[in-house]
């Protein structure tokens, strides 16, 4: 597995050098005012990396008061760097390439990392450091006994080895031939600038694993009322709009198909199938929906020639909400829109990879997840998000404070537009102003609040020395068997 560790932003809208900013494993929170420049970070990550045709563009991104004193170097295609971002290589690909390239010795540490820089030209480079003379050394030793091999390995550097080997002139089945004539096809592909054994690696291990940026600023809401034979024909002719794929992933969040759904069966068979999949997205969706736990979803598939098109014709799947407790059904789309919202964001990232067809690692940018929801519900998405986060890294903004996770503020970076330096990105708390920390400040009061209502007794102390003090306290009584502090 390849992850992003540290991203950095240069020249883009109001940003002019967001200085560097560490990526959590799992999940980043930005965090600060409206029009800080949350959103402009998010986007130039999204177009260095994207799953999709999104690009830079110099006349809408560059920043505008630099604007015409960079023209010329663009024009002359000297192009800007707009974001340099730094991946670390997990050590099963560690062990990988160590074994298939160099024999089972550690000539790729396992804290390697590399970079990728992305220019206004949206072209993109690639930075990777190899110990060579480690390199030569670990390739040298299956060739160790060989006539000639410690003349032709004298040469720094892989490719003067390669071309020792040509000039000696070996027969094409000597060991020594075959090394070289393996190692120019490895190459074949190589950039104008790129050594051998870096261009190799690059291409054969860390490209085709190299995770890309997936970036939503806003969700398609699912439909309550789904015309199966339109949305099978747009599926056909792939022209599917943004609900018929957050349908798709409820299907797949389902465990069924849409061929599934069209197929003729008899009632009883049909009717199973609908509850089993009633059953099993109520399940899913109610995990960590806590708002109304009296709901449950509700599937049916009938034809109605009396509805207005594209209804009127074929099979139309009906989504419909039960309230146990006031015992009756309502169309999926006249709930709140909170829950639909909600709905739709588990049914659509329930399943993210099938999504957008691919078998990339996937780095979710999401834009302000969560606005239609209440406080509480807030809560819930973030639940979900952790557990989004498990298969893939989450970069998220917010201004909420119930966004921000209380108990892991290590994931916060804040963002400020500073008056003459523009955007600036950092987890260094100290010195950022109070109206970007507000959302931390008040999901600490809300979290210090709580805890005050869980416990009948609380103690507030005022500073560490006294936390010390008292959990020492503490500790000698438990020592000698009696109860100590409830922390």
């Amino acid at each position: 597995m390849i992850t992003l560790v540290e991203a950095r932003v240069y020249k883009y809208k109001c940003i002019d050098d967001s200085t560097p900013v560490t990526i959590n494993k799992g999940v980043t929170v930005l965090v600060g005012k409206n029009e800080s420049g949350k959103t402009a970070f998010l986007e130039a990550l999204h177009k260095a990396l994207p799953l999709g045709d999104k690009k830079f563009n110099h006349v809408l991104d560059y920043p505008k008061r630099e604007y015409v004193r960079y023209l010329p170097q663009h024009t002359a295609k000297n192009y800007a760097k707009v974001v340099e971002l730094t991946f670390r290589v997990g050590k099963s690909l560690i062990d990988k390439i160590n074994n298939e390239v160099f024999h089972g010795h550690e000539v790729i540490p396992s804290d390697f990392t590399f970079t990728c820089t992305a220019n206004y030209g949206n072209a993109s480079s690639v930075g990777l450091h190899i110990n060579e003379k480690a390199a030569l050394a670990a390739l040298k030793i299956p060739l160790a006994g060989v006539e000639h091999s410690d003349e032709v390995f004298g040469a720094g550097t892989l490719e003067a080895v390669v071309k020792n080997i040509e000039q000696q002139r070996f027969p094409p089945d000597h060991s020594l031939s075959k090394f070289a004539n393996e190692w120019k096809k490895r190459s074949q592909n190589a950039a104008a600038n790129s050594d051998f054994i870096s261009s190799h690696i690059w291409s054969t291990y860390l490209l085709p694993r190299l995770p890309k940026f997936l970036y939503f600023d806003d969700y398609s809401l699912l439909e309550g009322k789904i015309n199966l034979p339109s949305l099978s024909n747009r599926f056909g002719q792939k022209k599917l709009t943004e609900a018929d794929i957050t349908a798709l992933g409820l299907f797949d969040l389902a465990g069924i198909t849409l061929s599934e759904l069209m197929s003729e069966e008899g009632y009883e068979t049909s009717r199973a199938k609908l509850e089993a999949i009633s059953l099993q997205i109520t399940d899913e969706i109610f995990r960590y929906w806590r708002q109304n736990r009296e709901l449950s979803v509700e599937f049916d598939i009938k034809t109605d020639p009396t509805d207005e098109a594209p209804y009127n014709n074929g099979k139309n799947l009906y989504i419909r909400v039960r309230n146990q407790r006031h015992g009756v059904t309502v169309p999926f789309d006249q709930r709140s829109k909170g829950f639909i919202w909600f709905f739709s964001f588990i049914a659509w990232f329930s399943s993210v990879q099938r999504r957008v067809d691919t078998s990339a690692d996937l780095i979710l940018l999401l834009d302000e997840p969560g606005l239609n929801l209440h406080a509480l519900a807030q809560a819930d998405l973030l639940s979900y998000i952790s557990v989004l986060s498990e298969k893939h890294q989450i970069i998220y903004t917010t201004h909420s404070p119930f966004m921000v996770d209380s108990e892991h503020l290590d994931q916060v970076r804040v963002v400020e537009d500073r008056s003459g330096v523009g955007t600036k990105v950092t987890s260094e708390l100290e010195g950022s102003d109070n109206e970007s920390l507000f959302p931390l400040q008040a999901a600490l009061g809300y979290s210090i609040a709580q805890n005050l209502f869980i416990s009948k007794k609380n103690i507030l102390i005022e500073g560490p020395a006294d936390l010390i003090l008292l959990q020492h306290m503490s500790a000698l009584r438990q020592e000698r068997g009696k109860p100590g502090l409830v922390e």
